[in-house]
């Protein structure tokens, strides 16, 4: 009794497995990507902070609000803020230094820079998140995929020299 069973559930699963259409998927487009970027000098240096979100999603995008924490006396600003998709809001705070890395405005040695992302829509949705220097390819932290109406912090260590 106990063989039947086994072999009408295998006979099942061949039967279903056999009827199933196999077939390669049908090619999908790649996603569009909408990139903003606040540009900010940060030390010595300037850094794009690159939100990316997916075309279908740029319409549900209410606002977002990036604040950036450096060292105390380490010069922080916003150059330029990209606005063709959302206008993020930008605020720098700073924190304690109490390793005297930061002198006279001149930053010395390598630092911590903390960020927290908050990107507010109508849904949620992931999206990308990428730290960059002025040329553009030297990464100062890993590529982050982050959910909107969350916040997400991350740091990066920037050398002050």
């Amino acid at each position: 009794m106990k063989r039947l069973g086994i072999l009408g559930i295998a006979l099942v699963v061949a039967v279903l497995v056999a009827a199933t259409p196999w077939h390669s998927p049908s090619a999908v487009a790649s996603d569009i990507w909408c990139w903003d970027d606040p540009v900010l000098q940060i030390g010595n240096q300037i850094v794009s902070l690159n939100l990316g979100v997916r075309q279908r999603d740029v319409s549900t995008v209410t606002g977002a609000e990036i604040v950036v924490a450096v060292p105390e006396g380490v010069p922080a600003r916003l150059v330029r803020n990209d606005t063709t998709y959302f206008t993020p809001v930008v605020r720098f705070v700073t924190y304690p230094s109490s390793d005297g890395r930061a002198k006279d405005g001149k930053p010395r040695g390598s630092f911590l820079v903390y960020f927290d992302v908050y990107l507010t829509a109508t849904r949620n949705f992931n999206y990308q998140i990428e730290v960059q220097t002025e040329r553009g390819r030297d990464r100062l932290g890993a590529h982050h995929t982050a959910w909107s109406n969350q916040h997400y912090p991350f740091f990066v260590r920037m050398n002050g020299n």
